[in-house]
């Protein structure tokens, strides 16, 4: 019979290596599961990376004359001056980085 292990005692010995390789597969379930958290944990810090640079190297835009002319009828709302007040202060601290080249 071929579920005997052939040492006549009737015995079938491979359970002990269905057993060993139901722990090899565990393993490399996990592992896989390690390495694809890996892969995600490096594509968010790529991706944070590219962000933190856009933000950081962004350059200040002075507006057009044009611009300029458009502006001077409309009223502005106090929180847009505030906003404005205080991208002018964010360039102003970081002045030689982010001006404009001519």
């Amino acid at each position: 019979n071929d579920e005997f292990d052939g040492d006549g005692d009737g015995e079938n010995t491979d359970n002990d290596d269905s057993d060993s390789d139901g722990d090899d597969m565990e393993i490399e379930r996990q592992s896989k599961l390690l390495d694809q958290e890996m892969e995600q944990e490096r594509l968010d810090a790529e991706e944070e990376m590219q962000r933190t640079i856009a933000t950081k190297t962004s350059v200040y835009h002075l507006p057009t004359e044009e611009e300029l002319k458009d502006e001077e009828d409309r009223v502005v709302p106090p929180s847009e001056i505030k906003q404005r007040v205080d991208d002018i202060l964010h360039v102003l601290t970081d002045f030689k980085a982010r001006r404009e080249t001519v």
